[in-house]
């Protein structure tokens, strides 16, 4: 190599180690940003003071709150990258965003979300609790002063705040019901429903009780009232509910906390206690 090619070779490995200095010295660069991928029907961004109706390519930044209306839903991502779905009634807040971790809180609703290693990891917080994915599928429900319900619906979780949840996996639920402990569940094909219909009674006032998926809201349906309650962590309920003289209808929806539904119907029948009385008089050619 002649003189003249040496010293373009030598000024070529200056070049390239400046910039790579410089480089390094800098560091990577900033963190692509989130948005909203997908809009449909009432979604609103809600920045400070203002709030804006939510469209597709919206840019979001920490401290911004997406909202889903009862018809809405939207999709947040980094790109097409670990996607994050909010379905109807839904509030989320930004809380950060880096390189390795995005970091939102669920205020309210429920939201869906899948997590790539290659996309950083997601911590979803509620309250003082907070679910970490670094490469799974999960949904997360939170009904505040009522509930939260984390699912993985592939790979695990990393769950704070809860004493004894730890790990969730894939096959198991997470409930945490305001007042009455926390507790694993495993998952089933369907959600659970069983009613044990009492038999017909004299008394106004009957309970009807039974088993049914844990941590779901079972509505009972009689005579035009009906009464909600949520089904403990150990799976069973009792409704109290009054029962008008005479037979009826009824009947149980089950709402599970991912939003599965399952529908039992029954007859309740309230016998009347105050029934006439009856006295036979017989004439045997006049005697009696």
């Amino acid at each position: 190599m002649n003189r003249l090619g040496q010293i373009l070779l030598g000024l070529l490995l200056v070049v390239a180690f400046v910039g790579a200095t410089a480089f390094y010295l800098r560091g990577p660069g900033p963190a692509e940003g989130l948005a909203l991928l997908e809009v449909d029907g009432e979604v609103s961004r809600v920045r400070g003071e203002l709030t804006e109706d939510g469209r597709a390519g919206m840019r979001l930044e920490a401290g911004d709150e997406v909202r889903t209306g009862k018809a809405g839903t939207a999709v947040i991502a980094r790109g097409s990258r670990s996607p994050l779905r909010l379905e109807a009634s839904t509030t989320v807040r930004i809380e950060s965003v880096s390189e390795d971790l995005v970091e939102v809180r669920l205020r309210r609703g429920r939201m869906r979300a899948k997590v790539r290693p290659d996309a950083g990891a997601l911590r979803v917080l509620e309250g003082q609790r907070s679910v970490l994915a670094t490469d799974a599928e999960i949904a997360v429900v939170a009904d505040p002063g009522r509930m939260l319900a984390v699912e993985p619906v592939r790979g695990e979780v990393a769950v704070v705040g809860i004493p004894g949840a730890g790990r969730v996996r894939t096959g198991e639920r997470l409930l945490d019901l305001a007042g009455r402990g926390a507790r694993v569940v495993p998952l089933s094909a369907q959600p659970l429903l069983d009613v044990q219909w009492p038999e017909g009674s004299p008394e106004a006032s009957i309970t009807v009780g039974g088993t049914a998926e844990p941590g779901s809201l079972l509505v009972l349906t009689l005579a035009g009232q009906t009464v909600e309650v949520q089904v403990g962590l150990d799976g069973t309920f009792e409704v109290p509910v009054q029962v008008p003289p005479g037979e009826h209808e009824a009947s149980a929806v089950l709402i599970d906390p991912m939003g599965r539904r399952r529908t039992a119907h029954g007859t309740l029948i309230r016998k009347d206690a105050t029934a006439p009385r009856f006295e036979l008089d017989l004439d045997y050619g006049g005697r009696r």
